[in-house]
């Protein structure tokens, strides 16, 4: 059952700094206090201004040292052979081949009489309005 937005009564806020202080986590104060979650519990715990729990962890250890190690396997172990020697390959330098230049594409407009007349209608259109080629 959650109590969720309900206010903390005197008992429980005293009962909350007893256990707090004993060394019980917020877990198991929130068990003996029905109705309350861990993070509630953190939190009045905050808003008290409680000192911050002094945790005894573990001493550092680097994370190499953490590794787990190999375990033996069954098999037997193969003795390192000397190395293969690596495939003979042809050493000279070659030249690259030069590209090759597209061919230009002939023009669209011929030299036909339509041509040369669309060619002078565009010209005069774009002289009108005062646009250059």
């Amino acid at each position: 059952m959650n109590r969720t937005g309900m206010a903390w009564s005197e008992f429980e806020v005293a009962l909350v700094r007893k256990l707090w202080t004993e060394g019980l986590s917020a877990g198991q104060i929130s068990a003996q206090l029905q109705g309350r979650s861990r993070n509630a519990v953190i939190g009045v715990v905050h808003r008290l201004g409680m000192p911050k729990r002094v945790t005894q962890g573990r001493a550092y250890v680097p994370r190499k040292a953490m590794r787990r190690k190999p375990r033996p396997s069954n098999r037997p172990v193969a003795k390192p052979s000397a190395p293969k020697p690596l495939p003979a390959r042809n050493m000279h330098v070659t030249r690259l081949k030069p590209i090759p230049t597209p061919e230009k594409k002939p023009n669209k407009f011929d030299d036909s009489p339509a041509s040369q007349a669309a060619a002078a209608l565009l010209g005069a259109a774009y002289k009108r309005e005062g646009l250059r080629l």
